[in-house]
């Protein structure tokens, strides 16, 4: 039971880690190297530490909060049976939604025109929130479907793929 319970915080505190990586590491370098191209921002370097940055510290976060909310909620009033755990999937549901608003937040700031780096345009914005939906898939959905510990641990959507 011990080695189990090591295991989900492990890949719990991986899957955080991995989004890291991905948000604060790989992605600006997509945009710094020239793999995505901004239509119209002037100055990348600079829309990268000014915008990018502070709009990926707001899906992390909030990533990380919903993520922890839904494990020390599994873990300080685990279901106590099979009824109970599935009443518990809308929590999952309901929770994801934090994410998703943090999506939505760090896009409207990520889109805040500046005189001097200029601003997204509708070509950049789905690509910015598909890289941000990816995020929210690592840090919330991963680490979610496979570190939920106890009865809960089958309830987010794909966690049978982990947990066999």
């Amino acid at each position: 039971m011990i080695g189990r319970n090591v295991g989900e915080i492990i890949r719990l505190f991986v899957f955080t880690l991995v989004g890291f990586l991905l948000m604060f590491v790989l992605q600006p370098l997509i945009y710094s190297a020239g793999f995505v191209r901004l239509a119209d921002i002037q100055k990348q370097d600079l829309w990268l530490s000014d915008n990018y940055m502070p709009a990926a510290t707001i899906v992390f976060i909030v990533s990380i909060l919903a993520t922890g909310i839904w494990c020390g909620w599994n873990i300080s009033s685990p279901p106590s049976d099979g009824k109970a755990a599935a009443a518990r999937s809308i929590g999952w549901w309901l929770l994801l939604l934090i994410p998703i608003l943090g999506v939505v937040a760090a896009l409207l700031f990520a889109v805040q025109p500046s005189a001097t780096i200029g601003k997204l345009t509708g070509i950049d914005l789905p690509i910015l929130a598909a890289m941000f939906s990816f995020d929210v898939l690592v840090v919330y959905w991963a680490a979610t479907a496979t570190s939920t510990p106890g009865l809960a641990k089958r309830l987010p959507p794909g966690a049978a793929l982990f947990r066999r």
